[in-house]
């Protein structure tokens, strides 16, 4: 089984980026247990949890037990504000100090989603070239709570031409957030499409200027996020995304090689049993269990039923075993 890995501040950080239908707090339970950094809640709109959207509301629902980012798609200002002031009523009443103490270690703005319908309303990758508007949520929510880290994540512009004027060049430049995650493609690009990594180096003087830059984007193996940091040393951190799904103990091989030279890799499915077990049971506490939540553990199983068809994709199948019909 992959190892527990410590949480704490490091140099270069593993995160595990939110996922929709993915990312709900046993996923990111599972995440850090097995060494990410910060694992974060699925991408959730402002303006429908300014609304008072109880679905949306819930998907940004944190265990204090395992602090996790908010990954937040902005909109208009008015919206930031009304959000963050429902919020902080909510921690009124709560009786808890900090956002912190509540479960948040980081809001994250989202700027690089690239539906149609998001992109069509000026959200998402079409809000990139919009500095200033970007920079005013920032403020927005550093006014509300001071403490909690603010980063951006984005991908190169909505298409080939504004990769090509670097627009997310400019917005690492002038953006003022605590970090900025850039996805190496840009918003026409499926993710079959391969990540273009050579950008990284178009950020290398920002990151001198004191800029910390996260590279996301085909970060799929051990070897990847080491050639990344060789490539491009600069570099504060990977976020993975879809391959956290697969091999959710990548973090902490990729610690182990960090430290060794080395790693134990998984390579039959009965390797993972015990990865699949540490799951039901973070599933089991928050769904199975009376913890007060108002949806039906049912509701719930499309996440474990997602979660489970690309669970050990990257291993060989055992002849006499398979993790779908192996009991907890």
């Amino acid at each position: 089984m992959c190892a527990s890995v410590a949480a704490g501040k490091r140099s270069f950080r593993l995160l595990a980026a939110p996922l929709d239908g993915y990312s709900e707090r046993a996923f990111r339970s599972l995440m850090q247990h097995c060494g990410a950094d910060l694992s974060y809640a699925e991408m959730t709109r402002m303006d429908s949890l300014s609304k008072n959207n109880q679905s949306s509301w819930r998907r940004i629902r944190i265990d204090p037990e395992v602090p996790s980012g908010l990954q937040l798609l902005p909109s208009d200002l008015s919206s930031t504000a009304r959000f963050l002031e429902m919020y902080s009523l909510q921690l009124q009443k709560a009786g808890v100090d900090s956002v912190s103490s509540f479960g948040v270690a980081e809001f994250q703005l989202n700027l690089g989603c690239p539906s149609g319908h998001v992109v069509d309303r000026g959200l998402g990758c079409a809000m990139m070239k919009r500095t200033s508007h970007v920079n005013k949520h920032v403020g927005l929510i550093r006014k509300f709570f001071p403490n909690v880290p603010v980063t951006l994540k984005f991908r190169l512009g909505m298409n080939s031409a504004e990769k090509e004027a670097s627009v997310f060049r400019r917005l690492v430049n002038e953006g003022d957030a605590d970090a900025f995650i850039v996805h190496a493609r840009h918003g026409r690009q499926k993710s079959s499409d391969p990540a273009d990594w050579s950008v990284f180096r178009e950020l290398h003087d920002a990151a001198e200027a004191g800029k910390r830059i996260i590279a996301n984007g085909d970060v799929v193996s051990v070897e990847g996020i080491a050639e990344l940091r060789m490539r491009y040393p600069f570099l504060s951190g990977v976020m993975i995304g879809r391959m956290a799904v697969q091999n959710p103990c990548i973090f902490s091989q990729y610690r182990e090689f960090d430290r060794s030279g080395t790693y134990t890799a998984h390579t039959l499915e009965s390797d993972l049993l015990p990865v699949r077990r540490k799951y039901e049971e973070f599933f089991s506490k928050y769904y199975h269990n009376d913890t007060g939540d108002t949806v039906s553990s049912a509701a719930y199983q499309k996440y474990s039923s997602s979660f489970m068809r690309h669970f050990g994709k990257h291993v060989r199948r055992d002849s006499s075993f398979s993790l779908e019909n192996a009991s907890g």
